[in-house]
C-alpha cells in the first residue's frame, strides 16, 4: 500500500508510515502544497495512492469520483489538535 498525504497533514506524519514500513509521500515534498483538491485527487489516482487528509470534502461523491480512488482516509479531528495529537490518532488507527 502507498499513501499520499494532503498538505493539511503534518510532514512529520511521514515518520509514522516509515516506522510501519509503509510507503508514503507528502504533497509538500512534491510541490503540491498549494494545489487544488482536484489535482491532489488526480495525483492519488494516477499513482495508485491512498489519500490521507483532514479535508472532509474529499468524501463528497458529488465532487469526486471516489470509485476511481484506491482508498481514502479522512481524519476528523478537532481543529486545535497539534501535529503530535494528529500523528498519535493516525498511528493508533493504522
Amino acid at each position: 500500500m502507498k499513501f499520499f498525504l494532503d498538505a493539511n497533514m503534518p510532514v512529520s506524519t511521514l515518520k509514522i508510515f516509515e516506522d510501519l514500513s509503509l510507503e508514503a509521500i507528502h504533497s509538500k515534498k512534491i510541490g503540491l502544497s498549494n494545489a487544488e483538491d482536484i489535482k491532489l485527487f488526480d495525483y492519488a489516482i494516477k499513482n495508485n495512492y491512498i489519500l490521507v487528509t483532514k479535508d472532509i470534502e474529499f468524501g463528497n461523491p458529488s465532487m469526486f469520483q471516489l470509485k476511481l480512488l484506491l482508498g481514502l482516509i479522512i481524519l476528523r479531528l478537532p481543529f486545535y489538535f497539534t501535529a503530535l495529537q494528529i500523528n498519535k490518532t493516525l498511528k493508533d488507527f493504522l
